[in-house]
């Protein structure tokens, strides 16, 4: 039986779109997994008149871990970097995995504590936005897939 895993997805919304393409791309690799059914939430899900700051919070305590889609946008946003980015921090024994959705400077940006973490690009450099064909997506989404699988057998989410 599979272990129900659920991201909670954190982009800027001015990588909207992106972050959309992205996660076609991801749902598509996860939806067949034979050990995890994988769920994620995005702030797409706030209802309408919901109030989105409580809502958010809910997500986040009601998530299993963190899929942090990077941009330099992502590290600019107050919000993310205030309200979302220490939430997923604080608990260690839940998978934060950060995604290079764009290109960015490790070394002279402010990664906001990201620096502790592995953070994932196609062949240690090339961000998914940088992947310009369907294939190179998918394949960035399926080395990620395999990436994230290995990382949450070794939590001993799974028998």
């Amino acid at each position: 039986m599979a272990v129900p895993i659920t991201f909670f997805v954190s982009y800027p919304r001015r990588d909207a779109r992106l972050a959309q393409c992205f996660m076609e791309h991801f749902q598509e690799q996860t939806a067949p997994s034979r050990r995890y059914d994988y769920s994620t939430w995005l702030d797409t899900a706030i209802p309408l008149g919901a109030p989105w700051h409580d809502t958010i919070q809910q997500a986040l305590d009601s998530s299993n871990g963190g899929l942090l889609l990077l941009t330099p946008a992502f590290l600019h946003s107050t919000y993310i970097t205030e309200h979302e980015l220490p939430r997923l921090m604080e608990r260690p024994a839940q998978p934060v995995v950060p995604v290079l959705l764009k290109p960015l400077n490790l070394q002279l940006h402010d990664l906001h504590g990201l620096e502790r973490y592995q953070i994932f690009s196609l062949g240690g450099q090339q961000s998914f936005f940088e992947c310009r064909t369907p294939v190179l997506r998918s394949r960035f989404a399926a080395t990620l897939f395999a990436r994230i699988e290995e990382r949450l057998d070794t939590l001993g989410l799974h028998d």
